[in-house]
């Protein structure tokens, strides 16, 4: 049988089994003070030498492991752009060539406004169109060869293009007449090593029937792409 016991210190009755020891009272010095009504709760402060919260610890590692990541990351884009930047400028300016077209001289294949790429390596021969210096202004345009080397160019009563007695390899659907400046003279007889230049469309004579013949050191690339700009 169980028998319930006051505590006198407590006033509070204390169930037991039989046999059992009633238990030691509760001293003072075990039991934490209670604050007095309205007094605020002490802080706990930490002890001398004892570590912070790993919470707060752990957030500053990131930081400063965000911080060492983004350091290399960034000097890391600036290398990369740095090597973009040297690789394009030696790709335009030793292979390639970039040059927009300001009229229609070699309409259709050209129009106003196209962007043209063309390589500086690429070896120029009888129909490509090419990137050259215009020899009287110093200006760049955009014309395709008809002859190359020692030949006689000539223009027939019906407006051929004659090279060295043969209708030249070119296809337009326009006559070809002489300039209405320079001094030309046909039949026109080219040197060793000179390129022979024509408009595809005829109407616009600046090219080799105003200026004659070029050399390959004019030349400043064969165009290898068309980009249309206009017209879209």
């Amino acid at each position: 049988m169980s028998r319930d016991l006051m505590d006198l210190e407590t006033g509070k009755f204390v169930f037991h089994y039989p046999g059992e020891e009633d238990p030691e009272p509760e001293t003072e010095s075990e039991q934490p003070a209670e604050p007095e009504p309205g007094e605020p709760e002490p802080e706990i402060s930490a002890e001398p030498g004892e570590a912070e919260p790993e919470e707060f610890t752990e957030d500053a590692e990131e930081e400063e492991q965000e911080t060492e990541v983004r350091i290399p990351r960034f000097f890391r884009f600036i290398i990369r752009l740095a090597i973009l930047t040297v690789i394009l400028y030696g790709l335009f300016t030793y292979v390639l060539g970039l040059f927009t077209s300001y009229d229609d001289r070699m309409y259709p294949f050209i129009m106003e406004g196209d962007i043209i790429i063309t390589s500086r390596l690429a070896s120029c021969n009888v129909g490509d169109a090419v990137l050259y210096e215009n020899p009287d202004t110093g200006n760049t345009a955009v014309s395709r060869i008809a002859a190359v080397g020692t030949n006689t160019i000539g223009l027939s009563t019906n407006g051929d293009v004659l090279v060295s007695g043969t209708p030249s390899e070119l296809t337009v659907y326009e006559t070809t007449s002489k300039a209405h400046a320079g001094t030309v003279t046909y039949p026109y007889t080219m040197t060793e090593g000179g390129y022979f230049l024509l408009n595809d469309h005829r109407a616009v004579d600046i090219d080799s029937r105003q200026f004659g013949e070029i050399k390959k050191d004019a030349l400043l690339g064969k165009v290898i792409l068309v980009i249309r700009w206009k017209g879209f």
